[in-house]
């Protein structure tokens, strides 16, 4: 399966900031998508693929792709809203906090 590859492949040089490499002939698009949104990791794979001029991305991946940036950036929002809004009623209690990734 080298859409599973390809997958990581990607992710991995999106880790140390490096343009994805180059896609399988016979990438089936739709299995990838299918597998990284299984994975949770659509949004890392639009952000890694979406800005590479040389890596064709068809027309129906490519919205697939750019919806699940658009909603994993609306969920980071939010999360992080969230966030602010409990550090502040912790400090406001005088409650010294450390954020963690989790």
């Amino acid at each position: 399966m080298h859409e599973r590859r390809w997958l990581a492949a990607c992710l991995a040089a999106l880790g140390r900031d490096e343009p994805p490499p180059p896609a399988p002939v016979r990438l089936d698009w739709s299995r990838l998508l299918d597998v990284a949104e299984a994975e949770t990791l659509t949004p890392a794979l639009a952000h890694a693929i979406l800005g590479e001029p040389a890596l064709p991305v068809p027309g129906a991946a490519r919205r697939r792709l750019l919806d699940a940036l658009a909603a994993g950036r609306g969920r980071h929002l939010v999360m992080s809203a969230a966030l602010a809004r409990v550090l502040d009623v912790f400090a406001a209690a005088g409650v010294e906090t450390i954020v963690l990734k989790g």
